[in-house]
This record gives C-alpha cells, structure tokens and sequence, in this order.
C-alpha cells in the first residue's frame, strides 16, 4: 500500500480506475478522447480519499458497479480498426478480461498484440 492509505484506499482504488477506463471506453465509442482521471491527479486522489470512507459493503457494491460499468463500456466499443488492428475482446469472465485487458494475469489468458502491451504482459499461447 502507499504510505497514508488504508485498506478502504484499495478497492476505492480499483473502483476509481473501472470507472476513469469507461469513461474513455465510452467516449471512444463516441469518437472523443478522453483523459483518464479527467487529466487530473487531484480528482483521482480526492476521488479515493472519499470513496475510501465508505462502509466496507458499499465499497464491495462500488467495485461490483463500476467493473460492470467498465466491462459493459468495453465490450460496446465499435471496432477497434485504426486504433488497435485485430483486437478482439476475450469472452472471459469480467476480471479476467479486466485482467487481460491491463496486461495482467493468469498464464492462460488470451495474448496481447505485442504493441499493447511492450511485451511485459504474462502471455499464454492461446488465441483470442
């Protein structure tokens, strides 16, 4: 953890980056680009800091939200085409296709294009 967090800091973490990932999924989808944390490292920092004071069965419910929002915003994209050339979305499981799509995870997953990922990613020889 970093210094000054708590436990709650982690999954108002987690919610936090779903939740910036599908805003610009989204605006993607709508042919805009869209900074992650609207540009701001004060909006992500105050965004934690309130979403960590929640009760531990509202943070569960935000992470379960927001994963969804993400996964749904994701998977709605219109074709990656000019951006990101032969990229499928995986039919996996919600985290695991978060997973995937950070470059993380099990050696099972499907591959990356070797652009997306720098070649740092844990890859399977699975195809997507």
């Amino acid at each position: 953890m970093l210094p000054g967090w708590t436990r709650a800091h982690v999954p108002a973490h987690i919610a936090g980056n779903a939740t910036t990932a599908a805003e610009m999924f989204e605006g993607y989808a709508r042919d805009e680009d869209i900074p992650q944390y609207g540009g701001s490292d004060l909006r992500r920092e105050a965004e934690i800091d309130a979403d960590s004071s929640r009760p531990a069965a509202a943070l569960a419910e935000l992470v379960r939200d927001t994963d969804a929002r993400c996964l749904a915003a994701y998977r709605a994209m219109p074709d990656w085409d000019g951006r990101a050339p032969g990229v499928t979305v995986p039919r996996l499981p919600a985290p695991l296709v978060l997973a995937w799509l950070f470059g993380r995870g099990d050696p099972g997953l499907p591959q990356l294009p070797a652009w997306a990922d720098g070649g740092n990613a844990v890859h399977s020889d699975a195809q997507m």
